[in-house]
């Protein structure tokens, strides 16, 4: 009852707050942090590069797309509309030869105010002129370049920073990192309007080593691209390091992959081809040249890929000390202790392949085809859940993926079948159906076969990759008026091998529904609620083999942002969690903050401060909530055992040109003396974490 009765005295303080509310504090900016927000609902800080869609949204802000000439393909790129609303706009600039004023928005039926909120700041209504002929006089004098310097690092001292007797390392050499506990981040970018981008990035991570030992070269990742767009019959031309996402993700999708979101329709991927990449996920990208060209209603894209990547060594050359056999690909891009610098580098990887897309107004079809090679043989460490995984030194895949539109109909049809090389087929099919323009529905199935082998895949699925899973999702969204949107989805899903920490076949299902609410005057709320059922094995310590049981979580979340004024915002928080286990104790927790926004009227300076409170009775029932950070930073910590955390960033213009950001975070547990474990142990209560950075424009 109590957990209730704060529920109901928070919406009450933000129904009386109604009369308060003027305009959204930077809104391009909130919608962008709500749409990671979103996107990123099933990850946390260790499997998610948010970097890579910062850059997407951040550059669609910089060229926003002209509606009045936007083909499909230009919507698709956001991805918070439906393909209902993409109908819509469509539709409507035939019919009436375009929008004469972005007030006309309101017209569609489809679009709540809070949705035409999101949109707005990514879109005009001033025609994009397309040049055949580069003049390096424009080039550089409209072309933008900016330059971002980042540092950040945690105050208290962790066990693998501490000093150590050589002697004592020596015996023990992964007992301490090589580095200073600094992270160190560098990135420069040249945007030419939409047409040319160039830039290299540079990150040493916590624990590396910096212009001395094995980083005697300073830091331990570099990335450089270039991009060419739109050139002749160029479509695309990439040299350096480069991303490609063909289909719907089977077998290539390379950065970052949306999953179950609020945006309940929007389930299929929208393939983007060839794109740069200037992020830092160490391993999920392209590096060598690749291009697209346009041949009537034909794309044909080639790419060519050879980079070194990190592997555990299992079995080494005794005479050359080569690595002969690996059994993991290490994915985390951490270079601090000994066996990780002994794992950095230790295979070649080469990727060739190529893409032939169709066209035409109601029709979209391609073949994908591709093949990657190691130096070195992968072979899996021998237990049951790796039976199926990729094996050897080589493999291809191939898929066809297709995409029918019929807008009178309110109706698109998608999806993809692959094949890996030994045979396993993968696919996935969806409809998306629009009967009416307040309502929406989508429908996708999905059949991954156990022994499907796509190391570059990543679908629309329950678990990571490619592999081992059936299941059906079915999600609706109904606009009940224009202020108040009900959204809600159900996903089935089946494993019919063993998983890892699941020693049988299991399923599972989850279920989301939300009301989002949005006043006139820029309140906007909604209330959410989540059950997610699945096999899991026990964690009895009676059990000498871990056998499966039924593992539920149940979550209620209420959310409400407001602004009093131009100056001024707010959002609160409050939400619920319930994780129960067969045979073991209930679990539960909950989590709630305050979020403040203030922008001074006389100096450029921006604050924005969090005050978080939480309990939880384990990690198994922790939450997860995405937190303001520096321009590019991210920040998504599990709340967890008991405590509070507070947060401010601050963020100043010296002057035209030059932005600084300072952000300081603090997580306090009650009920801790001893935070982390292994090499980020901190003794004490409390985990301090400073970040510092700078950005030049010009």
């Amino acid at each position: 009852m109590n957990k209730f009765l704060i529920l109901l005295i928070l919406i009450g303080f933000g129904l009386n707050s109604f009369a308060q509310r003027d305009t959204i504090i930077d809104e391009s900016m909130n919608v962008i942090e709500e749409l990671i927000e979103e996107l990123s609902a099933n990850a946390n800080d260790d499997d998610l590069d948010i970097s890579v869609l910062f850059d997407d949204l951040t550059e669609m802000l910089e060229y926003p797309v002209d509606l009045n000439h936007a083909l499909r393909g230009d919507l698709e790129r956001f991805q918070f509309l439906t393909d209902a609303q993409i109908n819509e706009i469509l539709v409507y600039v035939k019919k009436n030869s375009g929008f004469a004023t972005l007030f006309e928005l309101q017209y569609l039926e489809s679009f709540s105010p809070l949705q035409i909120q999101r949109l707005l700041p990514f879109v005009t209504l001033e025609p994009i002129v397309r040049e055949e002929k580069i003049d390096k006089e424009r080039l550089f004098r409209y072309g933008k370049n900016s330059v971002i310097i980042r540092s950040q690092w945690i105050m208290e001292d962790q066990k693998g920073y501490l000093p150590l007797d050589d002697s004592l390392l020596s015996l023990s050499p992964n007992s301490r990192y090589r580095g200073n506990r600094l992270k160190y981040y560098f990135k420069y970018q040249f945007n030419y309007r939409n047409l040319i981008s160039w830039g290299f990035v540079a990150e040493k991570d916590p624990g590396e080593e910096f212009f001395k030992g094995s980083q005697n070269k300073g830091f331990d990742y570099y990335s450089f691209h270039a991009l060419l767009s739109e050139y002749k019959i160029f479509r695309k031309i990439a040299i350096g390091d480069y991303k490609l996402n063909f289909g719907q993700g089977l077998i290539l999708w390379s950065g970052m992959a949306g999953s179950k979101s609020s945006y309940v329709l929007n389930i299929r991927r929208k393939q983007h081809g060839i794109s740069k990449y200037s992020s830092t996920d160490e391993n999920r990208y392209m590096r060598g040249v690749a291009t697209t060209v346009k041949a009537g209603p034909l794309d044909i894209t080639g790419f060519f890929s050879y980079k070194k990547i990190d592997g555990n060594v299992s079995v080494m050359d005794s005479v050359n000390e080569e690595p002969l056999v690996v059994s993991t690909l290490q994915t985390m891009g951490i270079h601090g202790t000994q066996s990780q610098i002994e794992d950095k580098n230790t295979l070649k990887e080469r990727i060739i392949g190529g893409n032939l897309h169709y066209f035409h107004e109601a029709i979209k079809a391609s073949f994908t085809v591709f093949n990657y090679a190691y130096d070195v043989d992968l072979e899996k460490e021998a237990k049951p859940y790796n039976y199926y995984y990729f094996q050897g030194k080589s493999n291809t895949n191939m898929s066809l993926d297709y995409q029918s539109v019929l807008p009178k109909l309110g109706l698109t049809v998608f999806g993809e079948t692959a094949m890996s090389q030994n045979g396993a087929i993968a696919t996935t099919n969806g409809v998306s159906l629009n009967p009416a323009h307040s309502f929406s529905f989508v429908a996708m199935h999905r059949y991954f076969q156990p022994d499907f082998q796509a190391i570059y895949g990543s679908p629309f699925a329950e678990s990571a990759g490619t592999a081992n899973e059936t299941g059906l999702y079915l999600g609706g969204e109904w606009l009940i008026w224009k202020g108040l949107k009900a959204s809600a989805f159900v996903d089935t899903y089946y494993f019919p091998w063993l998983k890892f920490l699941v020693n049988s076949p299991s399923h599972g299902r989850e279920y989301f529904l939300q009301f989002d609410y949005a006043t006139k005057n820029n309140t906007i709320m909604y209330l959410r609620f989540k059950l997610k059922n699945k096999q899991e094995n026990t964690d009895l310590d009676s059990v000498a083999i871990p056998f499966t049981v039924q593992a539920e979580k149940r979550s209620m979340r209420y959310n409400i942002s407001y602004s009093v004024n131009r100056r001024i915002a707010f959002q609160s928080r409050i939400e619920f969690v319930e994780y129960r286990k067969v045979g073991e104790a209930v679990q539960d927790g909950f989590l709630l903050f305050q979020d403040v926004k203030y922008k001074f009227s006389r100096i450029p300076l921006d604050i924005t401060c969090r005050y978080a409170l939480f309990q939880t009775s384990s990690f198994s029932s922790a939450i997860y909530a995405y937190e303001n950070d520096v321009l590019y930073g991210y920040s998504i910590p599990a709340y967890y055992s008991k405590g509070s955390r507070a947060y401010c960033v601050l963020k100043y213009t010296i002057i035209k040109g030059i932005d600084c950001w300072f952000r300081i975070a603090q997580t306090f547990f009650a009920d801790k003396q001893v935070i982390s474990t292994g090499l980020n142990e901190i003794t004490g209560n409390h985990k301090t974490e400073v970040k510092v950075q700078l950005r030049f424009t010009f």
